[in-house]
């Protein structure tokens, strides 16, 4: 009775940003699905935006490259309470 889940596995995945000297890990399951977990999609839901619909990050946005960073986003990032 129930459904009983396919096994799956997960690997360890990296992608590197062209031009960039930054590469983003994440995690790919079964060797089809990439999952990246707590890349900044949106800005920061503070006071007067707690409730509201997120505001998309600013064109100017960038990721830091100094030093070939390497994003981990193998974890979901801290629970906004």
């Amino acid at each position: 009775m129930g459904n009983v889940l396919s096994p799956y596995t997960v690997t360890e995945h990296e992608v590197k940003l062209p031009g960039t000297r930054i590469s983003i890990r994440g995690l790919e399951i079964d060797s089809k699905v990439p999952k990246y977990t707590g890349i900044l999609y949106a800005l920061l839901l503070t006071r007067e935006y707690r409730w509201k619909k997120p505001r998309p990050i600013l064109k100017a946005y960038r990721y830091e490259e100094s030093f070939g960073v390497s994003y981990d986003e193998r974890k979901f990032s801290s629970v906004c309470l």
